[in-house]
C-alpha cells in the first residue's frame, strides 16, 4: 500500500507499479523522470507527494492514467507531461502548478476527462497540444493565471502555425476565467 523509494534514485521505469494497490505515494526528491505507465491503472493511489525541492523534469505518456489520484501540484522543475499523463482520473480534484513554473510542453490528452478536476494553469506553461482538456464539463473550471485569450493565442501558438488557437481546447466545456488573480 506505501513504499518507499530510496533519494538519489533518478528515474522510475516503465509500468514499475502499473495496477498496484499503491494507496500513497511519496516521490524522492532526486527522480528526474517518471516513465511510461508509472502509475496507471492504480485505482487506490490518492496521495501522492511530490516535494516542493523536486527534480522531476518528465512525466511520460499514461504515467498516472487510470489511477485514484485526488490532487497533484507539480513541481517548478517539470519540463515536460506527456500524452495522457493523468488521462481518466475521474478522483482527480484539483490540479496546481508549482511557481515559477518552467513547464515547456503539456501533451495531448494530459488531464483528458478528469471529470472532477479544477485546474490552475500559470503563466509561463504553455499548452500547444490538442485536446489537452478533452471530456472536462460545464461544472469545471480552467483559471488561467495573469494572461488573456489574446495573450494565449500569441504565447501559445506562435511556432505552431499548422494548429488553431483553440485547439488546446477541443473536446472541453469547462468555464475558462481568464486573467485569473491567486487569491
Amino acid at each position: 500500500k506505501t513504499l518507499t523509494l530510496p533519494e538519489g534514485l533518478k528515474t522510475i521505469g516503465n509500468n514499475a507499479f502499473n495496477g498496484s494497490g499503491l494507496t500513497e505515494f511519496v516521490l524522492p526528491k532526486s527522480v528526474e523522470v517518471i516513465m511510461l505507465g508509472v502509475f496507471q491503472n492504480c485505482a487506490n493511489l490518492a496521495t501522492f507527494t511530490i516535494p516542493a525541492d523536486s527534480r522531476l523534469n518528465t512525466i511520460n505518456n499514461d504515467a498516472f492514467a487510470n489511477s485514484g489520484i485526488t490532487a497533484i501540484k507539480l513541481p517548478a522543475s517539470l519540463k515536460t507531461l506527456g500524452n495522457g499523463a493523468f488521462l481518466n482520473c475521474a478522483k482527480l480534484e484539483k490540479i496546481e502548478f508549482a511557481e515559477p513554473t518552467e513547464l515547456l510542453k503539456v501533451g495531448s490528452q494530459a488531464f483528458g476527462y478528469c471529470t472532477a478536476a479544477t485546474i490552475y494553469i500559470p503563466n509561463k506553461v504553455t499548452l500547444n497540444s490538442t485536446v489537452v482538456f478533452n471530456g472536462w464539463t460545464a461544472e469545471q473550471t480552467i483559471y488561467v493565471i495573469g494572461r488573456t485569450e489574446i495573450d494565449i493565442v500569441e504565447d501559445w501558438y506562435g511556432t505552431f502555425t499548422d494548429l488553431l488557437d483553440t485547439t488546446w481546447q477541443t473536446g472541453c466545456n469547462a468555464k475558462i476565467v481568464w486573467n485569473y488573480t491567486m487569491p
